[in-house]
């Protein structure tokens, strides 16, 4: 499968409230972005750096990091409710449910946000390095 996750689950066992989070780990259409985003981030780069080389090496450098941070980001915010380990409703111990690896055709939402976060900032910054 092209989209692949890393899934958990755990159900409160009081009000049989679920909480999950899935952590994207599809590793070809996350290179495919950090291309892209490297092709982006190097053209805005340009405009600050007369050597190519340089701005391009940076690009590779700024797509990567900025792909691991959203990624840790996200990871952290959904492991709030799992590291706590109590039900946000009724207060009761939560309890594992499901644990694992999951595959598919279509991203989920949250890769496509990801993704989506990681074209638009180098335009959205080159856009603001042009207009000055």
């Amino acid at each position: 499968m092209i989209f692949n996750s890393i899934i958990q689950s755990y159900q409160c066992p009081s009000c049989d409230t679920i909480y999950s989070k899935a952590l994207p780990t599809s590793v070809i259409p996350m290179g495919m972005v950090i291309i892209a985003a490297a092709i982006l981030w190097a053209r805005t780069y340009s405009l600050l750096m007369s050597n190519y080389w340089l701005s391009g090496l940076s690009a590779i450098i700024t797509s990567t990091v900025l792909l691991l941070i959203m990624l840790l980001f996200l990871d952290w915010h959904r492991s709030r409710i799992f590291n706590k380990g109590i039900c946000m409703k009724c207060g009761s111990r939560l309890k594992a449910k499901f644990s694992g690896f999951t595959g598919g055709i279509f991203p989920d939402l949250t890769e496509l946000f990801i993704y989506t976060i990681m074209l638009l900032l180098p335009y959205i910054v080159g856009m603001i390095l042009k207009s000055t």
